[in-house]
């Protein structure tokens, strides 16, 4: 107790400037520099969300001078009241600090498999270790007064060097192709999905069921299905810029902006085809092509509480130990909207919730944006360019373009990847198809938009996705292409409607991404003046192909040219939907309950059987055609005597049997479920909702209904 005594007289006499910039150096050392080296080698956190350069040099302000000067101006207000009150707060915060440090620390080593309690716990005397030197020892305040030149480094390092730099400083002046004449000018429509697997939409012969994606079946008809065609690139950020160039990224430092890649189909055209471009996570179309871009910088308050969500996500994520930041919104399955992809999985986490209520995360609103552009009157030659983020996660919406609140991180899932659990994982693939089938639906309403525009048959109509994506058991990042997810993340879809063409139907010929802007130009009649990795689709004498590859984070993986890989993927997902799409998933030997009512059932009452549905009010009083429904269902099943082996539940809603699942988590006497009801079971006003216990298979099954409070 005297060596502490000892040692908060010393703080006591320690000059304020030193004790400022010890918070200064420890804030910025701790939190500013992993923040912003990983801001700085990620520069789609900005592109995404349309980020102006003042705002990117603001976050650095804030994060190397704002912040420190408040914890500063803390510290200092503390000490103005009470010497003593001065030492504490010092102290907590060169604790706090220092402990954060340490814990990052032990990510790297042995301590990192340690509960993150525990690891908070060692790290504390660490931290503590930091005041008692800067208390006791005038080097060590020394060693703070150089070590202050650091955060001026990690500016200069963000500012100069890093990738995100470019989106401060960008070239002014961008190359520009000359002269680039267009001999068969027509409506050209690009729409562009993300995270998009072709398998989802097929059936094990390759077909596309029209009954569950009438638009994308009609374009067999009416256009071309490239139906063996692949990406080559993994990540969007190369593979968006790669459809728009025809050629691979010859510098993988790249950022996908116009200064980094300023020829691309915008600036190919430009001299000719007024430009609408919705870009979504790139800024490919330079200034002189779109003058009139429609890429929406949303406003001050909302863009900046959104940064701010988003940010103190990223920090929980770089400073907690892992077991404790699994707590927090994942960060790396998506661009941006952390906090909002986390809407109910993270009812404690409600400060980044309550900053994101007032923002607009609608992913629609785009979608709208690009239908009301496509029948905007015009008197030239028009491109249409969306990248839509469908049937990328968050998988929050309905086929119908409705949305529904749910469970996310998905169960099973992990922050990247998945667990070995595989009817978890088919539970998010019934969510990606149900996006994917909203796809569909965007399709048609493109295709509906031009007929009303009076352009759909002459025009050139391009949709395809840039990757897809492998959400499959056991696998650590469902983003990495290797020789195990080939089907998943390569193949993707690529349908081409030519103007006024008769040439329709399937080819089975190995199309690449980069063949988009040959076959493009070749339609067109435009001479590319610049080298192209890709082939013209549509010409006659397009060369065999043996391979393709695509290159990933993992290095490039190389693969043959008969397609095999998807073929797989949709055997698999058929063996758990059958042909009955989203909704026909169901453990195995139980899919035939579907659609049976609770009469057909018969369940008997079971004592100790009892039910709790989350959020029941949700379904007091429906509106079927409301922007929202409540259509994943969340509850937990109890049995006094235990459960024994798998569980089998049968969600009866409005009487009907519309959704059979497995439960998971379970402990003794309790275990969560989770369900998707079609819309279509969705009545107006009250709702019901009732389980059935289900044991056993085919004939020999018994039924249990649930009790509910």
């Amino acid at each position: 107790m005297s060596l502490l005594r000892l040692l908060i007289r010393k703080a006591r006499d320690v000059p304020l400037r030193d004790l400022l910039i010890s918070v200064w150096v420890m804030f910025t050392f701790v939190v500013a520099q992993p923040l912003l080296d990983l801001l700085g080698r990620n520069p789609e956190f900005f592109l995404a969300r349309a980020a102006p350069s003042l705002d990117i040099l603001v976050v650095v302000f804030v994060l190397l001078v704002g912040l420190p000067a408040v914890l500063g101006l803390v510290v200092a207000a503390a000490r103005a009241i009470s010497p003593t009150l001065g030492v504490a707060t010092h102290a907590l915060v060169l604790v706090a600090c220092g402990t954060a440090l340490a814990v990052m620390v032990m990510a790297s080593t042995p301590a990192a498999t340690l509960p993150g309690g525990l690891q908070l716990l060692l790290g504390v005397p660490i931290g503590a270790a930091f005041w008692v030197a800067f208390a006791r020892w005038s080097g060590a305040r020394a060693i703070y007064r150089i070590a202050a030149v650091g955060p001026l480094v990690f500016a200069a390092l963000f500012l100069v060097v890093s990738p995100t730099s470019q989106l401060i400083f960008s070239a002014g002046a961008i190359d520009r192709p000359a002269g680039v004449a267009v001999a068969n000018p027509a409506p050209l429509v690009v729409v562009l999905f993300d995270e998009f697997p072709v398998a989802a939409l097929m059936n094990p012969e390759g077909e596309i069921p029209e009954a569950l994606y009438p638009s994308f079946a009609r374009l067999t008809r009416e256009g071309i299905w490239f139906r063996n065609a692949v990406g080559v690139e993994q990540q969007t950020e190369e593979a968006v810029p790669t459809i728009l160039t025809g050629r691979h990224p010859s510098d993988r430092d790249a950022i996908p902006t116009a200064a980094d890649y300023p020829l691309n189909l915008f600036s190919l055209l430009s001299d000719t085809y007024e430009i609408r471009a919705f870009e979504t996570v790139t800024d490919l179309c330079p200034d002189y092509a779109c003058s009139n871009r429609v890429r929406v910088v949303p406003p001050i308050p909302a863009r900046w509480a959104a940064l701010a969500s988003d940010l103190s996500v990223v920090v929980g994520h770089i400073i907690l130990p892992d077991d404790l930041s699994e707590k927090l919104p994942p960060i790396a399955m998506t661009w941006g909207d952390f906090a909002g992809a986390a809407s109910e999985a993270r009812d404690d986490f409600n400060l980044i919730r309550r900053f994101l209520e007032n923002v607009d995360a609608d992913r629609r609103v785009e979608v709208e944006r690009f239908l009301a552009a496509l029948e905007e009157p015009t008197d030239q030659p028009t491109l249409y360019f969306a990248h839509l983020l469908f049937p990328h996660l968050p998988w929050t919406y309905l086929p119908t373009g409705q949305s529904y609140p749910a469970r996310s991180p998905a169960p099973g899932s992990t922050s990247t990847g998945w667990e070995s659990d595989e009817w978890l994982v088919m539970q998010g693939q019934q969510r990606l198809l149900l996006q994917a089938q909203y796809s569909d639906t965007i399709v048609g309403r493109v295709i509906e938009s031009l007929e009303r525009a009076g352009i759909y048959d002459d025009a050139l109509l391009v949709i395809l996705a840039d990757h897809g994506t492998a959400d499959i058991p056991n696998v650590e990042h469902r983003r990495v292409i290797t020789p195990e997810t080939i089907g998943n993340i390569a193949a993707v879809p690529l349908f081409i409607k030519l103007p006024q063409s008769e040439t329709v139907g399937i080819d089975d010929y190995r199309a690449e991404t980069t063949d988009v802007l040959p076959t493009i130009a070749d339609v067109l009649g435009v001479e590319i003046p610049w080298r192209v990795d890709g082939i013209s689709l549509v010409s006659p004498d397009r060369p065999r192909r043996e391979s393709s590859t695509m290159v990933g984070s993992q290095g490039p993986v190389t693969f043959g040219v008969d397609g095999k890989e998807k073929y797989e993927v949709a055997r698999w997902l058929a063996s758990w939907f059958g042909d009955q799409g989203p909704f026909g998933l169901a453990p195995p030997g139980q899919r035939d309950l579907l659609g049976r009512t609770l009469d057909d059932l018969q369940p008997v009452d079971e004592p100790g059987l009892t039910a709790t549905i989350s959020n029941p009010q949700r379904y007091a009083n429906v509106q079927p055609d409301a922007d929202s429904l409540p259509a994943q269902i969340n509850g937990t099943l109890s049995r006094t005597a235990g459960f024994d082996g798998d569980v089998i539940v049968a969600v009866v809603f409005n009487g009907r049997v519309e959704a059979v699942v497995r439960t998971y988590d379970t402990e003794a006497s309790v275990t969560r479920f989770q369900a998707m009801i079609p819309p279509d079971a969705f009545i107006l006003g009250r709702n019901t909702i009732q389980l059935v216990l289900v044991e056993g298979v085919g004939s020999d099954r018994e039924f249990f209904l649930a009790s509910q409070p």
